[in-house]
């Protein structure tokens, strides 16, 4: 009899070693959450995310990999995760990471000022919707960059069972350069899905009619939802800096620097662009950019000028010979990988 994937998920992390279970003890149990908006979000997410990922297509340089199937963690801290056990490919999203993303979607979306920067009308009605759309994306990165991570192969194809790949190293930040030339690719491949969908795909009616853009013209549409999607992102990264960076340290992260990762989402999208909305790169130049991540920056350090400082101290490294030397190379090693797919 196969066991269903729920069951398998939590059999599995009830079996992890005495760390890993401390941080995740099994399956969250919606069932035990008190009715309201965040059960149904919850309820919903999984949902969509199960139906779309049910409906995969095969593509030609995914790995072999077992059927997916999300679901929630137990765990108080914020964290997504993707594993192979006992016929499933799973992704788990623990509560804390969607209510630290709720979070911020919140803080973005009640800004007048990017409503402005945005176009939107600035009325409680559309400030809730961007809210909705911006959270759907940031989410929907979160588990496609999880997803990479199985069809890219990443946790050892060729075997079915494979170790937990951690969004987030809370237990410490350091890794090697192999591990980020994957976090690298399951980033770009992540944000390639989020354009697809939103600015081609299934996503973009329900996104444009929420935010009452239906009269708008198709470049505007397109172009705000672009900016959507950078803001929801860039909020992301923009919350969880990483130390100092020197030519010795930044070698040794689990993930690249976040200014790193958002320049390489952004060489992405533009591809995409090129590919599909040539125009879409003219909504999208970097000084259009730098605007639209300040304000962001803004609104998610609330003035911490601390925060401010260190993302300022990790750019300036990055600027330095060593810096452009580690970014140059983690650009060619990342190229490099996904040509072998």
């Amino acid at each position: 009899m196969t066991i269903p994937p729920e069951t398998a998920f939590d059999r599995y992390l009830r079996s992890q070693n005495e760390k890993d279970r401390k941080k995740y003890p099994g399956k969250h149990d919606l069932d035990l959450l008190d009715s309201g908006s965040l059960k149904e979000l919850l309820l919903g997410l999984q949902v969509v995310l199960n139906l779309s990922l049910a409906s995969e297509q095969p593509v030609p340089e995914h790995r072999d990999h077992p059927p997916f199937h999300v679901d929630y963690i137990k765990s108080t801290e914020a964290n997504a995760i993707a594993f192979r056990h006992d016929g499933y490919s799973f992704i788990g999203i623990t509560i804390p990471l969607i209510e630290v993303a709720g979070q911020l979607c919140a803080r973005l979306c009640n800004s007048l000022d990017l409503l402005h920067a945005l176009g939107l009308e600035p009325t409680q009605e559309v400030s809730e919707a961007l809210g909705s759309v911006m959270l759907e994306i940031l989410l929907f990165f979160v588990v496609s960059h999880e997803y990479t991570h199985i069809v890219h192969g990443h946790p050892l194809s060729e075997v079915t069972e494979s170790g937990l790949i951690h969004e987030f190293s809370l237990g410490g930040r350091t890794g090697n350069f192999d591990d980020q030339i994957l976090e690298a690719d399951a980033d770009s491949y992540a944000i390639y899905h989020v354009m697809q969908n939103w600015i081609r795909g299934s996503k973009r009616p329900s996104s444009i009619a929420l935010l009452h853009m239906d009269s708008a013209s198709l470049d505007d549409q397109d172009g705000l939802l672009f900016a959507c999607i950078v803001a929801a992102i860039g909020s992301y990264f923009i919350l969880h800096p990483v130390p100092r960076l020197n030519a010795e340290s930044v070698y040794r992260l689990r993930h690249p620097p976040h200014p790193v990762r958002l320049n390489f989402l952004m060489e992405t999208a533009i591809a995409w662009c090129r590919q599909n909305r040539a125009h879409l790169e003219d909504r999208m130049k970097p000084e259009q950019f730098d605007s639209l991540l300040s304000l962001v920056a803004g609104l998610v350090w609330d003035n911490d000028e601390l925060r401010a400082q260190n993302w300022k101290t990790q750019v300036a490294f990055l600027k330095t010979p060593e810096g452009a030397s580690y970014v140059a190379e983690l650009r060619r090693r990342k190229d490099e990988y996904r040509a072998s797919l």
